[in-house]
């Protein structure tokens, strides 16, 4: 899988793979250029394929165009094709444990993250109150070690939209249900009012400081905080 990693792309382009699974990134000035790209390298790679005894499964391949900016849109998109069979295009994808959508709004990403965490504190509240009754500060140590973490995994795809104001809204929504957990509190109070009470910090903003730092040692760019250049 590596040598395909290594196949020369037009400019704009990119290939990310893992395990059996492989995503291209086309960038264009319009339709007609990416599907101009798109077809250029799926020949690339369908050569590269054939090469190595490897074959694509057309019923698992998909083509999601990005359209936030309004120059791509779903009722018209680049037409691109696999041995004369054009590609199916979707909304959203998933794609290793986060769900793209074409707006890349991650609204369906958060929901299914919110359906699961739910669902996550309500069985781990009914172990630890089985067994650790008497340690009422055990489920705060469960949202910091488990729940918060998982919260926030996928945060290198979705950190640089956090400057929206929806995605911020769907993050700390996903804390509603365990700060009710650990304060106690009734289920009518405000999200903002749980974090206070329960002394922790707002997920969107500690999901600033996890990309920060994903910036800083995973990408190796500089990051700003206020004033202070971290390098």
């Amino acid at each position: 899988m590596d040598t395909a990693l290594d196949l020369p792309l037009p400019q704009g382009s990119h290939i990310q793979a893992y395990a059996d699974d492989i995503i291209v990134v086309i960038r264009g000035k319009d339709k007609e250029e990416i599907e101009r790209k798109g077809n250029a390298i799926l020949e690339k790679l369908l050569a590269w394929g054939a090469e190595h005894m490897l074959s694509f499964n057309i019923q698992k391949t998909f083509l999601m165009p990005i359209t936030f900016g309004g120059r791509l849109n779903l009722r018209n998109p680049s037409i691109i094709s696999i041995n004369n069979h054009t590609i199916r295009v979707v909304n959203n994808i998933k794609y290793l444990g986060v769900t793209w959508d074409c707006c890349l709004t991650f609204i369906k990403h958060f929901k299914a993250l919110r359906d699961k965490t739910d669902s996550l504190t309500y069985k781990l509240s009914t172990v630890a109150n089985e067994f650790y009754f008497k340690r009422s500060g055990l489920f705060r140590k469960i949202y910091y070690g488990a729940i918060e973490p998982y919260l926030l995994f996928g945060v290198g795809a979705w950190g640089n939209r956090l400057k929206l104001k929806k995605i911020r809204d769907s993050l700390n929504s996903l804390q509603r249900r365990p700060l009710i957990k650990i304060t106690k509190a009734y289920r009518t109070i405000s999200t903002e009012a749980l974090q206070v009470i329960a002394g922790i910090v707002p997920l969107d903003i500690k999901a600033k400081g996890v990309f920060g730092k994903f910036l800083l040692t995973t990408v190796n760019n500089d990051i700003k905080f206020g004033s202070k250049i971290f390098k």
